[in-house]
């Protein structure tokens, strides 16, 4: 198969292949030390002369101030849950990171983050009698990162038993399995907890909205000189020749993981610029 038939984000990545035995991009790894060491950092404070000082960062219904917003995301409270948050980390936010870049992945993640915090603190405030458990730890950056993948990673792929799978497929499975277990520990206490974690899954879509250009103003559609409205035509990228052979020798000496996103979509263009062709 050439290069013009080949769908290169569906590609098995190098990294994915062995994930164990390479490190994740910057800003995963970025994000993983950052909440490993704000672990650390409670873990100290919980035994330390005030132990209120480690509580503060968590949003604790009403009692909570408005620094949680920020401070809640930092930690989980317990060493299961910073596992888990690693673990998210670790197989979703690099495939999220080669697809969109770093910046975009920070964005989504921390403002993720701050919307569940906010939404949480607001709700309670408002209607204290909402059951709330306590928000601890990165919910609404990991709902913003699922939110992601469903979106934008439905091309990508992984093994799961043996079998392909759709990277947004297995993130709705797991978020949906971490909704399943919070509602049956929390019982009647989790309504400002989903609360918190659907306006994180939202969150993308306004970073999209803010990110967009501007339309232009609608002056209709044309129309041929048969009256109905004309089709407009498909830009055809200019393909340079040279600088694909450059990625695929590229692809060839370090493997699909070392491409950028900005090369992957030009081998996508190239290649439905010679499909159009045909």
């Amino acid at each position: 198969m050439s290069w013009r038939e080949r769908d290169y984000h569906r590609e098995p990545s190098r990294a994915s292949a062995n994930w164990a035995g390479a490190l994740p991009p910057p800003a995963c790894l970025t994000l993983i030390l950052i909440h490993v060491t704000a672990f650390v950092a409670l873990a100290m404070m919980r035994v330390g002369p005030d132990p209120e000082v480690a509580a503060a960062f968590a949003l604790r219904g009403t009692a909570s101030g408005p620094a949680s917003i920020l401070l809640h995301a930092l930690a989980p409270q317990t060493a299961l849950g910073l596992a888990g948050v690693i673990g998210v980390l670790w197989w979703l936010a690099p495939r999220i990171e080669r697809r969109l870049g770093s910046r975009q992945l920070l964005a989504i993640y921390g403002v993720g983050a701050l919307a569940a915090g906010a939404a949480y603190f607001l709700l309670v405030r408002m209607w204290p009698s909402v059951p709330h458990a306590w928000l601890t730890g990165p919910v609404g950056g990991l709902a913003a990162c699922c939110s992601t993948a469903w979106r934008r990673l439905g091309s990508e792929y992984a093994s799961v038993l043996g079998r392909a799978t759709s990277t947004a497929n297995i993130a709705a499975v797991g978020a949906g399995i971490v909704c399943l277990v919070v509602l049956a520990r929390g019982s009647a206490n989790t309504g400002a907890w989903f609360a918190a974690a659907a306006a994180g899954g939202l969150a993308p879509l306004a970073i999209d909205r803010a990110g967009a250009p501007r339309r232009r103003a609608w002056r209709g559609p044309r129309r041929s000189a048969w009256g109905a409205p004309r089709r407009p035509r498909d830009p055809q990228p200019d393909i340079d020749q040279t600088t694909v052979d450059r990625i695929l020798e590229k692809i060839s000496r370090e493997g699909m993981a070392a491409l950028t996103p900005q090369e992957r979509q030009l081998l996508d263009e190239a290649r439905e610029a010679m499909r159009r062709r045909r």
